[in-house]
């Protein structure tokens, strides 16, 4: 399910921003 990766994408991103981790 591409919706599925996508959405995990987007929270994985805001996370990564959450913990202010320039990945």
């Amino acid at each position: 399910m591409k919706l599925s990766l996508l959405q995990l994408k987007m929270q994985l991103m805001q996370l990564c921003k959450n913990m202010k981790i320039g990945f």
